[in-house]
């Protein structure tokens, strides 16, 4: 694996997705025998950790994402149906 290609799916290993095992192989390789990605990686992570940290994830209340979704569905309707 090539620096480019790592890159390329380097996020599935930052969002903890599901990735096929050879391809998890190939990803964690690549880390071990490339200091630039890896210093890249290591950097992503600890962004990514301190943002998980410091803002945490809150469920808006049912009735709150009620309306939300019936203003959505009312101004998409409003644009498709105006042809915009």
């Amino acid at each position: 694996m090539n620096c480019p290609e790592f890159l390329d799916k380097a996020d599935a290993l930052l969002d903890e997705a599901p990735v096929p095992q050879d391809e998890r192989i190939a990803l964690e390789g690549h880390l071990i025998t490339c200091a630039k990605c890896r210093l890249d990686y290591q950097l992503s992570r600890a962004i990514r950790d301190l943002c998980r940290e410091r803002y945490h994830y809150q469920e808006l209340p049912s009735q709150t994402r009620e309306r939300v979704k019936q203003t959505l569905e009312r101004e998409y309707t409003s644009l498709v149906g105006s042809g915009r």
